[in-house]
């Protein structure tokens, strides 16, 4: 009958709530009179059943005083992390997380906690270089990921997450033999593709002091906007001029273009600026602040008419849209203006320019 009830994690114990739902019993602190349940906790002792009370008590002030006599921190974390009553949540962040010292359970916590205001509470404890760096990467949380980089300070760990292939894998390996994961090192997670990685590591580099590590990212990594990161914190003007001239030459994603176009603006070397800012300019997939201001930067215009202009590509400039009716059919038609030559023109469909 035992192993039938196992508790949520790895503690074992009774699933309180499916044994009193099938009727084998119902502990003092589980009655749903509130004083009841009070004195039931109040003659608890042992952890375990402190540890089920102060999650499965229908009594809030009884989960409550529970939680406040609970001293083992495994325990503690175990109602942090599964808290999700309001109440339990509320004292699992004012009681439960205060009590927890362990950096390695306030960072299981601050990952795992099903309810956020106990993941930021167990966030804000903790110190851990490896844990911050865990969670940096692969932290539930926006907006705490980008906090870990704020709180890291060791170099190593921030130069492991700037590397194009670090993603500190000491850190997830780590994780993934806690978790009793096989065949670490062959099955290591990469979160390269992501927005928010390339984010994160953008923040990891603005953090970076070593000249010779932030030679090689701004040299040699494939993301546009964390090389134009890294060159930023060189102190050799000559180097930092040749890698602009280079993301300004080889930029060709669209999402760099912005890179491209700041690139070009710091460049030295102004003929290659100036084919720079043709190339963003005569992009006709984007139509951004970017590009208008890269049309503005082209100092010979005749080059965007000739590519552009006189081949029928425009850059043309929202001016109005109306809908046209033709029988029961509406068609929306927008209006524009080439702000190279000047012509205007409509094309059928809406526009977001």
């Amino acid at each position: 009958m035992r192993n039938r009830f196992k508790f949520g994690d790895k503690t074992g114990g009774w699933n309180f709530k499916e044994c009193v739902t099938m009727g084998h019993f119902e502990p003092a602190w589980m009655t749903s009179d509130n004083e009841k349940a009070l004195k039931g906790v109040g003659r608890l002792n042992n952890q375990k059943k402190l540890e089920h009370a102060a999650l499965f008590a229908l009594s809030g002030e009884a989960r409550e005083l529970a939680i406040k006599r609970l001293t083992d921190q495994a325990r503690l974390a175990n109602v942090a992390n599964h808290a999700t009553h309001a109440d339990v949540c509320r004292a699992a962040r004012e009681l439960t997380v205060s009590k927890i010292t362990d950096q390695k359970l306030l960072a299981g916590v601050a990952k795992n906690a099903r309810c956020s205001n106990v993941r930021k509470e167990a966030f804000e404890k903790l110190t851990d270089q490896e844990a911050l760096a865990d969670i940096a990467l692969y932290g539930k949380d926006k907006d705490m990921r980008g906090q870990s980089v704020d709180k890291l300070d060791d170099q190593g760990i921030l130069a492991d997450i700037a590397k194009p292939d670090g993603y500190c894998w000491k850190c997830k390996a780590a994780f993934l033999l806690a978790a009793g994961e096989s065949a670490i090192f062959a099955n290591i997670a990469v979160v390269a593709g992501t927005e928010e990685s390339l984010q994160v590591r953008r923040m990891a580099v603005r953090k970076l002091a070593d000249q010779g590590l932030l030679a090689d990212i701004a040299k040699n990594d494939k993301d546009a906007g964390i090389r134009m990161c890294a060159a930023e914190k060189l102190a050799d003007n000559a180097y930092v001029q040749e890698i602009y001239a280079d993301i300004a030459r080889s930029a060709r994603n669209p999402r760099d273009m912005m890179y491209k176009f700041d690139a070009a603006l710091n460049l030295a070397d102004e003929t290659l600026a100036q084919e720079a800012f043709a190339e963003i300019a005569l992009l006709d997939d984007i139509f951004n602040d970017k590009r208008e201001a890269a049309i503005m930067m082209v100092k010979d215009k005749s080059i965007l008419k000739e590519r552009g202009c006189d081949k029928g590509n425009h850059f043309g400039k929202k001016l109005s849209s109306h809908s046209r009716q033709d029988g029961g059919t509406h068609t929306p038609v927008t209006a524009y203006k080439c702000i190279v030559c000047g012509e205007e023109y409509a094309e059928e469909g809406d526009s977001w320019w």
